[in-house]
């Protein structure tokens, strides 16, 4: 009699689990993609997730757990490997994508764990359809492969192109779409890099925080005077080459704010004419 495995199901894409139960983050950004065709396949990966001080703080929780046999997280190398991540991890890893997925996974879990999901049988796999898996899981490697390097060799003319002493906004505006009247919002809101030092909220003095300076920004300062006033000093926060890699990064990822006109298309005349 054939085995039977029951394994949670989203989008079409079965999520895998390992030996200890954790389940395939990989798989669970295959099915974000799947049931968000028009994303960008290298947004919202499992190894941004993991760089994120939340995420460390979250793991280092679990595996403080007494009743936790193994590690929380693991990644594993080969044709069937990838991260795999305890329950709890998988959930908030979903969350981060997006509240909407949260839901979603959250809901196919429980009815994992409560037996409710309809069985599958890898009895019903043929050589061919095997075969057929394989040959796209090969395809698809070569694709992510393919993408890496173009991007490097994005990232590559970046360093040939960019000079220190560009504003976020300036930066902005060399890249197709972008929507540079939301770029120092958005180094606040989502990468922390400035914080505003107006208290009247009105007219925004951005500055950059400790964190990023120096490493992603620095800051330009210079005397304004005006007539019958005493004169105050203006700071400007500048990109330094590690943050214009950032942000370009972000970009090709398809994560900066982006105007509702935009062709769809990550390139910028300029930025060609300049770089190549």
């Amino acid at each position: 009699m054939s085995n039977v495995i029951q394994l949670p199901v989203i989008a079409g894409v079965e999520i895998t689990t390992d030996a200890e139960g954790r389940f395939n983050l990989n798989a669970l950004h295959q099915a974000h993609l799947a049931a968000n065709p028009r994303m960008h396949r290298n947004s919202k990966q499992p190894a941004d997730w993991m760089k994120l001080d939340g995420t460390r703080e979250l793991v280092e929780e679990i595996s403080n757990s007494e009743d936790l046999r193994f590690s929380p997280i693991e990644s594993k190398a080969g044709r069937y490997g990838g991260t795999f991540a305890h329950e709890l991890l998988a959930i908030s890893y979903a969350g981060w994508i997006s509240p909407a997925f949260q839901i979603k996974v959250n809901q196919v879990f429980l009815d994992y764990r409560a037996g409710k999901l309809a069985p599958t049988s890898p009895d019903r796999l043929d050589r061919k359809a095997l075969a057929q898996m394989v040959i796209e899981a090969e395809e698809e490697a070569e694709q992510l492969r393919l993408e890496n390097h173009a991007k490097d060799d994005h990232i590559k003319r970046l360093e040939n192109f960019f000079q220190p002493g560009m504003t976020i906004t300036a930066f902005g505006k060399m890249l197709n779409g972008v929507n540079c009247a939301q770029m120092n919002n958005y180094c606040h809101e989502k990468l922390n890099w400035l914080y505003n030092e107006s208290r009247s909220g009105k007219n925004k003095r951005w500055r950059a925080r400790s964190n990023a300076r120096d490493k992603y920004l620095t800051e330009t300062n210079r005397s304004i005077g005006r007539h019958g006033d005493d004169p105050f000093i203006k700071h400007e926060p500048k990109l330094l080459q590690e943050g214009a890699k950032k942000l370009y990064q972000l970009y090709l990822d398809g994560e900066l704010p982006m105007k509702k006109t935009w062709s769809g298309e990550y390139t910028h005349l300029k930025f060609t004419e300049v770089a190549a």
